[in-house]
């Protein structure tokens, strides 16, 4: 038998992931070939709203997202101080660490978790 047999008449082998860097729109059969990058994913931070108060968790943390491949899924990621996750729409003061997780599909595994390089601060 045949180790590396050919694909039937017809048929093309390729990547056939619409997101990916070499998707080959010819291609019918899919040969595990296909090349995703993130360069072009990039967070800034958005809007941040403060606390209305001593002792109030109300501040907001907003993150922007340029470049998502096409089909994956975001969710805004916030440590706190202490590396515990926090709700990024109730607050309190602090600092803390902003990320983006990029969840992938079934045809791109996506940018995973991507961080600003500096701590945010509520006041």
């Amino acid at each position: 038998a045949d180790p590396d047999p050919e694909p039937p008449s017809g048929d093309v082998e390729g990547c056939t992931c619409g997101s990916a860097d070499n998707f080959n729109p010819s291609a019918t059969i899919d040969d595990g070939s296909c090349i995703f990058t993130c360069d072009d994913f990039v967070i800034e931070l958005g809007e941040i709203q403060h606390t209305s108060g001593e002792g109030n968790s109300d501040g907001i943390i907003n993150v922007d997202v340029d470049g998502v491949p096409p089909g994956t899924q975001n969710t805004v990621v916030i440590y706190d101080e202490n590396g515990n996750i926090v709700n990024p729409f109730a607050l309190p003061k602090g600092r803390y660490q902003v990320c983006m997780l990029n969840e992938g599909t079934e045809c791109h595994p996506g940018c995973g978790l991507v961080c600003l390089p500096d701590l945010v601060t509520i006041v």
